[in-house]
């Protein structure tokens, strides 16, 4: 007989997300595991964060729920935090966060969410967002939503070329991506220089 407990205790730690749709089997019906779900969490031995969100163990991170529901899971990245969130992370905009992730895991084009007690904004890629692209979508995003007019000082360009270097952004990257982005996105690329700090082609 089908045990779904002693398949989640192996596989999750306590804190660890769980996440419903994830949860196939091929000696189970979808069906059986939500009856053993149910059964689980009525016991206590499971516990619900919110909709198909399950965890073990007494507390769970909500950056942990995010990311695994929208952004990474293992090494599969469907996500990213968006280009606002980025200026704000790199010290370019100096407001409070609202969390906006941008993410192939979402079919509405853009819907403010309620997680938890959190409040999220979650936007739907048209772009396959993946390991390799995730950056430089990330720093296309932002150069598409902040207005670098009003923002422009001695110390933008030094973060936004640690940003690159960090990540590995060539001329080629973002290339092949711009012609996805608006016009305001070139004018930013040229009023900040962003080529000139991007990195070098390997020969």
């Amino acid at each position: 007989m089908f045990d779904l407990y002693s398949n989640l205790i192996k596989k999750y730690q306590p804190g660890e997300v769980i996440l419903l749709k994830d949860l196939k089997f091929s000696d189970a019906s979808n069906d059986v595991v939500r009856q053993q779900i149910k059964k689980l969490t009525d016991k206590g031995i499971l516990n619900r964060f919110d909709e198909g969100i399950y965890y073990f163990g007494d507390d769970i991170l909500i950056d942990n729920v995010i990311e695994s529901k929208y952004i990474k899971k293992n090494e599969e990245i469907y996500g990213y935090y968006s280009g606002r969130n980025l200026a704000i992370d790199l010290g370019i905009l100096n407001e409070e966060p609202k969390r906006e992730i941008i993410t192939n895991n979402f079919k509405a084009i853009v819907r403010e969410l309620k997680l938890g007690n959190e409040i999220i904004t979650v936007r739907h890629s048209d772009l396959k967002i993946n390991s390799k692209n995730c950056h430089v979508l990330r720093l296309l995003d932002m150069l598409k939503r902040v207005n670098f007019n009003e923002y422009l000082d001695d110390n933008i360009k030094s973060k936004l070329k640690k940003y690159i270097v960090d990540h590995y952004i060539k001329k080629s990257d973002i290339d092949e991506y711009i012609k996805f982005f608006p016009k305001k996105t070139y004018k930013n690329i040229y009023l900040l220089g962003i080529n000139e700090i991007l990195m070098k082609e390997e020969m």
